[in-house]
């Protein structure tokens, strides 16, 4: 349970880190919106995790479905944002 808390944390510092880097234009903010919506559908699979070991089946689903929506959604815009430039 540790463990789930300390990689909850460094993924949440590091979304954090990433909209402010985008939002200064340090890193392009197409490139940063994918690598925020990817460390967000890992943050939902661990969150989908954690409900499934508390017994809460069903946020645990949803939880995975939407991780699942996410990393899609950010692949894709990764996929499109290389194709185009």
């Amino acid at each position: 349970m540790k463990r789930l808390k300390v990689v909850i944390i460094i993924l949440v510092i590091a979304l954090i880190a990433n909209a402010v880097l985008c939002l200064f234009k340090v890193i392009d903010s197409k490139i940063g919106m994918s690598i925020s919506l990817l460390m967000l559908g890992v943050l939902n699979i661990i969150y989908a995790y954690n409900s499934f070991k508390n017994e809460k089946k069903m946020d645990a689903i949803l939880f995975l479905m939407s991780s699942i929506f996410v990393i899609f959604v950010g692949l894709y815009t990764m996929y499109l944002y290389k194709s185009v430039g």
